[in-house]
């Protein structure tokens, strides 16, 4: 089925708020947006391992209506080894733009200036799913949000937005040669307290 669609149909599929919330989420992850039209209209494509079906069913479920062939399989090759992703794309829709102006500048990734505005429980699980996990330790156990290339400078501001908007304090330390999120331990039960009810079953085991 082909993906794109046309400007009157496309004027009548609006993102509810659960949807802003999931696709700030995956912008702040692994999410990507794709045109066809030189940026009048963008797709989101969510693809994860096949290890990650469930999850990426998930997502499906929350974009269905904006969404045209359910996540399909497909093998792929890398390192001289195949593998299966997961994969769906929604329509090319003109509500997307918004997303692809504040998270991709020249070609990569940012922190957006709203993100103050944007961010919410259901978007910082979503990133956590994504990317984040436990960081293990008998005297400071916590969590910690892997980024994808976020300078320190943006992370700065992810910071303040913790701290100022939800009352968590976190530590920004480099992780694998690159900067990760660390939510100091103290506050890693409030930090739970405000995703858990928004983590899948099969991600569960990331909250330890």
């Amino acid at each position: 089925m082909n993906s794109s669609i046309n400007k009157s149909d496309g004027k009548s599929l609006r993102l509810n708020p659960r949807q802003r919330s999931l696709i700030v989420g995956l912008m702040l992850g692994n999410g990507v947006l794709e045109s066809e039209d030189k940026g009048r209209t963008y797709r989101l494509k969510v693809e994860y391992p096949i290890q990650k079906r469930e999850y990426v069913d998930w997502i499906y479920w929350q974009l269905k209506n904006l969404v045209p062939q359910k996540p399909q399989i497909e093998v792929k090759q890398s390192g001289g080894k195949s593998f299966q992703s997961y994969y769906f794309r929604t329509y090319s829709l003109g509500s997307l733009r918004f997303y692809a102006h504040q998270f991709f500048r020249t070609g990569k990734k940012v922190i957006p200036k709203l993100l103050k505005k944007l961010l919410d429980p259901v978007a910082m699980a979503v990133w956590f799913m994504d990317r984040g996990g436990t960081l293990k330790s008998t005297r400071y156990p916590t969590y910690i949000i892997d980024t994808i290339g976020y300078s320190k400078k943006e992370l700065i501001a992810v910071k303040k937005i913790f701290q100022d908007k939800f009352g968590i304090l976190i530590r920004i330390r480099k992780r694998y040669g690159k900067f990760c999120i660390y939510i100091y331990s103290d506050y890693a039960k409030k930090f739970k307290n405000f995703i858990e009810p928004y983590i899948i079953s099969s991600m569960k085991y990331k909250l330890g």
